[in-house]
């Protein structure tokens, strides 16, 4: 039975205003390809069934995407975009937490399993694998920013070392989400953003608890002991 993605299809409508031609075939082949990812895996996802779904030609398609391969990346980058944001925190734990949070809860949803589960059994195929580590991409690029404003606000040491700390959280994130399919516990996941903190040099400024995480918004500063 093809899996359901509501979810997916309701965070690909637009906040407001009237789409333009351009827009409304972007957002129709981005649902389309999300769908049938989903459904029927990468292998079997077909441009013509896409089209069709879309409500357009096959050529529109190739005139904007020339690949397959180009085409379902561009979607998954498109669905990620929307979904995870770039929090503005004040403090680098707490943005970091925002960023993993939001991951966690989009691969968690019955479209991000789908998805997920699609990627790792046809993972030997090399588009597949470049698919999927483009869709790891954007959490990527968020925490590399995190971190970033983290060391010019002087929470992190300028030799800070960016990119092991991107490497490792978000490895964790595949191996226990995506590979194991064993959720990490709150307790965790706060353990395992504190310990690569540690490492990187963190001088703590702010504390955001794990329950309110997932809003970007800005939390009341510690008070000094």
């Amino acid at each position: 039975m093809p899996t359901r993605t509501t979810p997916a299809r309701a965070e690909l409508a637009p906040a407001s205003g009237p789409l333009t031609r351009s827009e409304r075939i972007s957002q129709g082949v981005g649902r389309a390809v999300c769908e049938q990812l989903a459904s029927v895996g990468y292998a079997e996802l077909k441009v013509d069934r896409v089209a069709e779904l879309a409500g357009v030609a096959k050529t529109t398609i190739y005139r904007r995407w020339k690949t397959k391969a180009a085409l379902v990346r561009w979607a998954l980058e498109r669905e990620t975009s929307d979904r995870i944001p770039q929090p503005e925190t004040g403090d680098v734990r707490s943005d970091v937490t925002v960023v993993i949070t939001v991951a966690i809860r989009n691969i968690e949803e019955p479209f991000g399993r789908a998805v997920s589960r699609v990627m790792l059994a046809e993972r030997l195929d090399p588009e597949v694998r470049a698919v999927g580590a483009a869709a790891r991409e954007l959490v990527e690029l968020r925490l590399r920013r995190a971190l970033q404003r983290g060391i010019e606000r002087g929470e992190l040491p300028a030799s800070s070392p960016v990119e092991p700390f991107v490497v490792a959280l978000s490895g964790a994130l595949h191996t226990r989400y995506v590979v194991r399919e064993d959720p990490l516990t709150p307790a965790e996941l706060e353990a395992l953003i504190d310990f690569l903190l540690r490492g990187a040099g963190y001088v703590p400024r702010v504390r955001l608890p794990l329950g309110s995480l997932a809003t970007g918004s800005r939390p009341a500063r510690a008070r000094p002991r």
